[in-house]
C-alpha cells in the first residue's frame, strides 16, 4: 500500500480508511443490486400468499428441533407456483 494512504491522516483516520469507506460502500452497494437483478428472473413467486400462525403438531415432527421455546411459527398458505428457469 502507498505510503501517503497509510501516513497522512483526516480527523485522525488514516485516508487508506477514507477510501475503503467512500469507495467501498457504493461499490459493495451497486454490486448487491447487480446480484438481485441477476437472481431475481431465476426464481419467483406467483399467486397469493396468506401468512398465519402455526399450530400443527406433525409439521413438528418433519422440522429441525430448536432449543431455544421463544417465538412462533408462520406458515404460508395460497395458491400459486415457483417459477425457476433451468
Amino acid at each position: 500500500m502507498p505510503h501517503v494512504l497509510v501516513s497522512h491522516r483526516i480527523a485522525g483516520i488514516r485516508l487508506a480508511e477514507w477510501l475503503a469507506i467512500l469507495i467501498g460502500l457504493p461499490l459493495i452497494y451497486l454490486i448487491t443490486g447487480l446480484v438481485n437483478r441477476v437472481i431475481s428472473p431465476l426464481v419467483a413467486w406467483t399467486g397469493n400468499l396468506i401468512p398465519a400462525v402455526m399450530d400443527d403438531k406433525s409439521v413438528d415432527n418433519v422440522m429441525i428441533e430448536n432449543t431455544d421455546d421463544a417465538g412462533f411459527k408462520i406458515r404460508f398458505e395460497g395458491d400459486g407456483v415457483v417459477v425457476s428457469e433451468q
